[in-house]
């Protein structure tokens, strides 16, 4: 488990837990009570949602609070002396990537564990276990590379994912996550509503005039061009070993250059989940 946890409260609003996000590194932020025992989560997905609902959308961050956004789902929670594979179990079967660690007795918050610490204990302990092609996932999300940004919001948020790759003539030429199109700064500007250029046209009467043209961002403004890629025979462990050397989420993989599947965290906490019954 990692810790400490960066922790915020049902009272802090949505741009304090993203500057949260964003000065330490994490995709997650565990929300307390008045006594500090975790009650909730709030991912980076939970705010791309929020940013693209119809609800929400033209409310800046700064007025909308974590109660309202927060349901009332049950909080998983871990324990020091539970397995990594329970722990990998839990996370798969309620489609969630991190669970707080608390004290048995106290619910006291301890730590947390995430996909990626799972990641190295895959690393340490599956080597040679699965290929790449045993638990990649198949027919991925993509997009070109002059699909909107908005366009890839969308897909992110109707299939529940953090990435997207862009593709040219079955290729693998980029990838867009979640933290690209929601936290980066190229990704504010590109999405201001003053974006603009100005552009010379003829007038009805003959004459000339400069006119302001809005631009939409497109995929390509915001990728990550030329992504790591792994080949569909690989170890899975070595899969495991460039998202953490590299401190990504997910990798392309090809078969001839060509794109057959994408290999994520998720994966491979899924082989991690089914190593006892193998």
């Amino acid at each position: 488990m990692s810790s400490p946890v960066v922790t915020a409260r049902m009272t802090d609003n949505l741009a304090y837990v993203r500057n949260l996000m964003l000065k330490h590194g994490i995709s997650r932020v565990v929300i307390v009570d008045e006594s500090l025992k975790p009650i909730s989560i709030i991912t980076k997905g939970d705010m791309i949602r929020v940013m693209i609902s119809k609800e929400w959308r033209d409310r800046p961050l700064e007025s909308i609070y974590v109660s309202d956004v927060k349901g009332s789902t049950e909080l998983k929670l871990a324990t020091p002396r539970m397995t990594v594979e329970r722990a990998a179990r839990i996370m798969i079967r309620n489609l969630i990537s991190g669970l707080p660690v608390v004290s048995p007795s106290t619910k006291d918050l301890l730590g947390i564990i995430t996909k990626t610490d799972l990641l190295e204990a895959f690393v340490d302990g599956y080597g040679g276990a699965y290929k790449v092609g045993d638990l990649m996932t198949k027919h991925p999300i993509t997009v070109k590379r002059t699909h909107t940004i908005f366009k890839v919001q969308e897909l992110l948020a109707k299939y529940n994912i953090s990435r997207v790759i862009v593709v040219e003539d079955d290729r693998p030429v980029g990838i867009i996550t979640e933290t690209d199109v929601v936290f980066s700064k190229q990704a504010k500007s590109l999405l201001a509503k003053d974006k603009f250029i100005k552009q010379r046209v003829r007038s009805h009467k003959g004459g000339e005039t400069v006119i302001r043209v809005y631009t939409v961002p497109i995929a390509e403004d915001v990728m990550t061009p030329n992504p790591y890629v792994v080949e569909v025979d690989e170890d899975a462990a070595k899969a495991a070993s460039v998202m953490l050397e590299h401190g990504i989420s997910g990798l392309p993989v090809v078969k001839e250059g060509n794109l057959v599947g994408i290999i994520t965290k998720t994966d491979l906490v899924r082989g991690i989940a089914g190593a006892v019954a193998r």
